[in-house]
């Protein structure tokens, strides 16, 4: 059973080896909704124009979904085991990769929820597919304001792509020039 008293010992463990499957499988599965849902930004203005409104309801509904598994993943993050911080040979870089991984996860609530608030700011729904989020509010906010909501949420998901394409190149790094082994903890396989 979790126990409060227990998060500081179980979110490093000198023995884990790897993280949980379901963080590994989270990882994966949000680094590619991340990518789906920043590229169909690039894709609405080049569809016709009946298939927009699927294209924006396609980039909410899968936004939504993003921020979803984020606090799935920072529960299950925090309520278990995972591999010691990884370790670079310069304490400097280690300190900046330990302060980018916490910025990739405020970034990801961060877009995500400005993003919801943007939409809701409009007096709208999030299409799920299968079901709508309704909206909270029944009339739009000024338009001023949903539009610096907007740029906002547009101006914190290129950092956020450009943050993870850091993260990527880092882990690479740590891969084939440093050759510890580093992407081995982000797999599928034994603790």
């Amino acid at each position: 059973m979790f126990r409060a008293q227990n998060v500081a010992s179980m979110a490093h463990s000198p023995t884990a080896q790897r993280y949980n499957p379901a963080i590994v499988a989270l990882h994966w599965l949000i680094a590619i909704l991340v990518a789906v849902v920043y590229g169909l930004t690039y894709v609405w203005d080049g569809v016709p124009d009946e298939d927009v409104p699927f294209v924006k309801d396609l980039h909410m509904g899968l936004g939504f979904t993003v921020l979803v598994l984020v606090i799935a993943r920072i529960v299950i993050r925090l309520s278990t085991a995972s591999p010691p911080a990884a370790q670079s040979g310069w304490p400097f870089l280690d300190r900046i990769g330990s302060l980018a991984h916490v910025l990739l996860y405020f970034l990801l609530l961060a877009v995500t929820i400005l993003g919801v608030t943007y939409v809701q700011s409009r007096a709208r729904g999030i299409p799920l597919g299968f079901m709508e989020i309704p909206a909270l509010l029944t009339d739009p906010v000024a338009r001023d304001t949903s539009r610096s909501i907007r740029e906002v949420h547009e101006l914190a998901a290129n950092a956020l792509i450009a943050l993870a394409i850091v993260h990527a190149l880092a882990a690479l790094f740590h891969q084939f020039v440093l050759r510890d082994r580093l992407l081995r903890r982000m797999t599928f396989g034994g603790r």
